[in-house]
């Protein structure tokens, strides 16, 4: 969670979300999604929505969360 902004935080939370409500998930991923999503919400709710984390070193690599959250903004 340290490499996202607050808005990157919530097209995840969005996306965890629709998976919990897919109907094809069983009761504990359910569980688990949405605990994801209420956290991540939360979380971007603390650091406010002008959030943006510092600048990783040049030759860091961005997380599949980074990765999912910036190719939900295409």
């Amino acid at each position: 969670m340290d490499n996202l902004s607050a808005v990157e935080m919530l097209g995840p939370a969005d996306m965890f979300e629709g998976w919990a409500q897919s109907g094809r998930t069983d009761p504990v991923d359910v569980a688990r999604l949405l605990g994801w999503t209420d956290g991540l919400r939360s979380l971007a709710a603390e650091v406010r929505p002008d959030y943006v984390p510092p600048e990783p070193p040049a030759d860091h690599r961005p997380s599949l969360l980074k990765f999912m959250a910036r190719k939900m903004f295409e």
